[in-house]
């Protein structure tokens, strides 16, 4: 047999050895026991009763204790010794299952904020249209109800605005529906920096956009001045081959009217086509 077959062999012969943690509690038991035999052998050993005086006598001399005492000593002793290791050991096997605990909690707590994360991005990509980032006709009825409410409750009217871009079709026809997606977003762009924050600004429709503003007459014509003005310096910019033209109507509510966002909606469309027929009945 050569040196590799003789080094296999002794790497086979060689004992598996135990998992760490199995080492140490077995050296600990190890030592419990090794600990009350000593104890028990020092009794035996001093059977005759003989100790120190200056331990257990008055320093004057050798000093002697019965048998049977120094036994039910040793025995004591090592009662103790052993109840105090086993404490030990059961202290230190709760704290690691407090640690087992506190690890498994954390654990739960992170997949608890995982999954709220993920549930609040799932409700937002409902709520948001995924081309112009803006919110879409579920977001914006949902919004404009809360909207609608709060200025109810301070008395202060609302308005939606319906706003239409006119000739879209020639656009996606002439150019390509990848450039009629750029001026959807360049358009939800300038809506986006026409109106506050506190303004709900949706595209509901393939051309189509809402905006719903809790403004008295005067706010909503200066609003809609700020946005023709935006519209035509983004057209004289230059940048694009097409120019954004756009029809819009308005709908209004008073704090103590009934009507429905649904039914302000309809009622800003219907707005909304009147002047697109005015303006093709202009030209």
């Amino acid at each position: 047999m050569g040196r590799v077959a003789m080094a296999r062999c002794a790497r086979q012969a060689r004992p598996r050895r135990c998992p760490a943690r199995h080492r140490r509690w077995h050296r600990r038991d190890v030592q419990a026991d090794t600990l009350e035999r000593w104890l028990i052998l020092a009794g035996i050993f001093l059977v005759d009763g003989q100790v120190v005086a200056g331990v257990l006598g008055d320093g004057g001399g050798v000093g002697r204790i019965g048998t049977a005492e120094l036994m039910t000593f040793a025995g004591y002793f090592a009662a103790f010794v052993g109840s105090v290791i086993s404490t030990y050991e059961l202290f230190e096997r709760a704290e690691r299952a407090m640690q087992i605990a506190r690890g498994r909690n954390e654990e739960l707590q992170r997949e608890v904020v995982v999954r709220k994360r993920a549930e609040e991005e799932s409700r937002q990509l409902a709520l948001i249209d995924p081309l112009t980032n803006i919110y879409n006709r579920r977001g914006f009825t949902a919004l404009a109800a809360h909207v609608r409410e709060i200025a109810r409750r301070q008395q202060r009217p609302i308005h939606v605005l319906l706003i239409d871009l006119d000739r879209f079709k020639r656009i996606n026809d002439a150019f390509g529906h990848a450039v009629g997606d750029k001026a959807l977003v360049e358009f939800a762009q300038i809506l986006t920096a026409t109106f506050r924050k506190s303004d709900v600004v949706a595209r509901t429709g393939g051309d189509e956009f809402c905006v719903l503003l809790a403004e008295p007459v005067d706010g909503i014509q200066t609003a809609m001045a700020r946005l023709r003005q935006n519209v035509d310096d983004s057209n004289g910019a230059g940048t694009r081959s097409y120019r954004l033209e756009f029809s819009i109507g308005v709908a209004r509510a008073m704090p103590n009217d009934d009507d429905s966002i649904h039914a302000l909606v309809e009622m800003a469309d219907e707005a909304m086509y009147e002047e697109k027929r005015l303006r093709e009945g202009a030209a």
